[in-house]
């Protein structure tokens, strides 16, 4: 097999195996609307739409329910498969035809060539294979569908594969039981014990399925091999003749010397002690399967656990060009004559750019796109993988977690990459005590303040013993350790700060409390945090690439509402500590907004609503949510965060009462019309000085926003003049700022020039008090 040539000149296999697929399928019914019956790549980039399940499944679902397969695929279908994912609480079937376990049948061949490139003698002796068949049902199409794998064991490609090295017989493999299969699988490996250089499993929980099995079991084995007897329940026939063959008549000292391994205290290094020869242990052991790795350790006494193929009911992938590799840095490298493959910059939904597969960048997380043989178009596979390497010019990805699968108490995103790093540190913890994890489960809790994850562990002793004796402490250090590995947004929002906040309050109440009577506990969070954490233009400088690419570091669609959150907490704190302090009992205390205005530029539904939601995003979002206890409607409808829903009752759970001031700065307003242009030109952009200053137009709209203002303090304000520059003038640098002072960025220096005076007086920024 030539690996180089397979692996080189990338661009042209990719481009012929698209010129291939289109030719058989440019004429169905779902290419023909973009092609037209063309071949053209650049055509089928350009027209045909970028997929999920959720868009092709009316297609498979004709084609399932017995319309032509030319409704999606140039081939005849033959049958179709099931998922492991799913949607909707279904899983997805995918159509395909005998090319698929062709396809699989040559990943598992060049799977066993790298092999022995790596491991001399990998191709002798027998492998224990845990190999399932699943059930199989018919369409009403009348084709059947299974599991992928169940699919390629029915299959001709399976029957005929050049050579057979596994211990059990297919007759085994076979079985529809899949406990009787589990039995003669195990009960077959131990009989060929001497002649076993490897265990091999689909997945690696299958494996920890099997050791589970035979401590239950292994007694009713050793009998079976000592007597050369097949158990009575073993019920189905060609099983049970095949494995009486593989037995051969009664076995009392190999019965004995398993006996011996299988009766000690402890199943420690058990696979190496029952099959001495095992060189590796071939699974998938990435992914959620990576929390399998420490349990399959122990088992095995560190023999190799080797990944080496990256698969789906979609398509074949690629393989692990370095089986011997550790698990963690397993990657495999994508076969370029499998499918056409396309990559999306990972969560950038659709405006994500796509790239081809020799054109992506080291380091770079995508989610692939493919195109297969069977009516699959620019589909999304929903997995995020990672750019690790080059196997000449094929490119190689990690596999970091699948798409969507996370855990979030509030505005933080815990993928399962995280949920996986955090769950094999803790396993560290677990070496040294008599435990060992056999698997997990976990959901988020919001129904405290913080909010918090919960885990559910499964431990077993490494001792053969039905009871499992805790150590609190042991399990008190790996929650610590978990909680230390889990994202920084996660720890920041379960700290204390609010309180630490709410401390320092209690001091400055307590020291200065019968001398100041006016309190600001948080001075507009609007400012600090847009500026902070959405557009970087204050510090810390914190922002998302797609808002300004030098940043180093951010998350515009998160951090930005978290800051917020937190400040509103510490907000809370602040006043709680307030309304406790006997000094400030003739004061107040309030938290500062600094909103812009907005007016709707013309009479139109679609400009109001355009205004309703940038005023709830601007002043309601930190008013609201301490006025009504509640962010607004606009916003919880909007922003995709469980802040929103979560939390929210707790900023501030108690109505503001007579000692609670609100305090809003006025700086600035803006006219507001949707999908608007803008009149910068109209509006004297370019003006020279003289003409700015004289701009009857901006004076009379801030003599009535003045004069209202003055209204608004005669019936119902107290009023005061806050003394600080303006926050125009320290972050938004040289931008001409009109008002009741002109200034003019453009000159050499910052000067302030009066407007000229009819009606309108010069003034600085001031706070009045509700």
């Amino acid at each position: 097999m030539d690996l180089k040539k397979l692996t080189s000149n990338v661009k042209q296999i990719q481009d012929d195996v698209l010129k291939e697929i289109l030719t058989l399928s440019a004429n169905t019914e779902y290419l023909r609307g973009y092609l037209h019956g063309s071949c053209d790549k650049e055509l089928f980039k350009k027209n045909v739409p970028v997929v999920s399940y959720d868009d092709v499944k009316p297609y498979i679902e004709r084609v399932v329910n017995g319309e032509p397969s030319d409704v999606i695929s140039g081939k005849p279908i033959t049958r179709f498969l099931l998922s492991s994912g799913t949607t909707a609480g279904k899983q997805k079937i995918f159509p395909v035809n005998n090319k698929f376990f062709e396809d699989m049948s040559f990943i598992i061949a060049l799977r066993l060539f790298v092999i022995s490139k790596h491991f001399e003698g990998g191709q002798k002796g027998k492998a224990l294979t845990l190999f399932f068949t699943r059930p199989q049902s018919t369409t009403p199409c009348g084709l059947p569908i299974s599991t992928s794998f169940t699919g390629y064991l029915l299959s001709d490609s399976f029957k005929n594969r050049p050579s057979n090295c596994f211990t059990s017989p297919d007759e085994v493999t076979l079985c529809p039981d899949n406990k009787q299969t589990m039995y003669c699988h195990l009960l077959c490996g131990l009989r060929l014990r001497d002649e076993v250089v490897n265990v091999t499993a689909t997945f690696a929980s299958s494996l920890v399925g099997a050791i589970t099995f035979l401590e239950s079991y292994w007694k009713e084995m050793c009998s079976n091999i000592r007597n050369g007897h097949v158990s009575e329940w073993i019920t189905d026939l060609s099983c049970r003749d095949a494995v009486t063959n593989i037995l051969g008549g009664g076995n009392s000292e190999l019965a004995d010397r398993i006996e011996k391994e299988c009766n000690t205290k402890s199943w420690e290094g058990i696979f190496t002690r029952l099959w001495p020869k095992v060189k590796f242990i071939q699974s998938t052991v990435t992914g959620q399967n990576s929390q399998c790795i420490p349990m399959l350790e122990f088992y095995s006494n560190n023999v190799p656990l080797i990944s080496t193929v990256y698969a789906s009911s979609e398509t074949m992938f690629g393989i692990n060009m370095n089986p011997f590799c550790k698990p963690q840095d397993v990657s495999y490298t994508f076969i370029p004559t499998l499918s056409y493959f396309e990559f999306i910059l990972a969560d950038e939904g659709n405006k994500g750019e796509i790239v081809d597969l020799v054109n992506v960048k080291i380091g770079s997380y995508y989610e692939p796109l493919i195109t297969n043989y069977y009516g699959l178009h620019r589909y999304r596979m929903g997995d995020i993988l990672q750019v690790s390497g080059f196997y000449n010019d094929a490119p190689q990805f990690r596999f970091v977690r699948r798409k969507n699968v996370a855990l979030s108490v509030s505005l933080e995103v815990t993928t399962e990459e995280d949920i996986l790093k955090a769950l094999n540190n803790a396993t560290l913890v677990l070496k040294s005590s008599d435990l060992v994890l056999m698997g997990f489960t976990c959901y988020a809790d919001i129904s405290t303040l913080p909010g918090h994850y919960i885990f559910y562990w499964e431990l077993k002793s490494k001792t053969i013993s039905d009871i499992v004796k805790l150590d609190n402490k042991v399990l008190v250090e790996c929650c610590c350790v978990m909680e230390e590995s889990l994202c920084a947004l996660y720890r920041e929002l379960r700290s204390k700060d609010g309180d630490d906040f709410g401390e320092f309050a209690k001091f400055a109440f307590s020291e200065y409390g019968h001398r100041v009577k006016h309190w600001i506990t948080i001075n507009e969070p609007y400012e600090s945090s847009l500026g902070g954490y959405d557009t970087a233009e204050k510090a810390p400088g914190r922002c998302s690439k797609y808002v300004n690419e030098k940043c180093v570091g951010g998350d515009s669609g998160h951090e930005v509402y978290t800051l917020s959150h937190n400040l509103l907490l510490a907000h809370t704190e602040a006043v709680e500590e307030f309304r406790k302090c006997a000094k400030c009992k003739d004061g107040n205390i309030g938290i500062v907004r600094s909103p812009m205005w907005f007016e709707p530029y013309e009479k139109k539904s679609s400009s109001e609503e355009i205004v309703k939601r940038a005023l709830d995003f601007t002043l309601g979002w930190h008013l609201e949510s301490v006025t009504q206890g509640d962010y607004p409607l606009t916003m919880k409808d909007s922003v995709v965060t469980s802040a929103f829903v979560a939390h929210v009752d707790n900023v501030n759970q108690e109505k503001p009462s007579c000692e609670f001031s609100l305090q809003i700065t006025f700086t600035k307003s803006r006219w507001v019309q949707d999908w608007f242009s803008g009149y910068k030109e109209t509006l004297g952009e370019k003006d020279v000085l003289q003409d700015a200053l004289s701009d009857s137009n901006m004076k009379y709209y801030h003599m009535r926003h003045l004069r209202t203002l003055g209204g608004a303090f005669r019936d119902t304000c107290q009023a005061y003049s806050q003394n600080r520059p303006t926050n125009g003038h320290s972050f938004l640098g040289k931008v001409s700022l009109p008002g009741t002072s002109f200034v003019p960025y453009s000159d050499a220096g910052i000067l302030h020039f009066p407007m000229e005076k009819r009606g309108v007086q010069n003034s600085v920024p001031f706070v009045f008090i509700l």
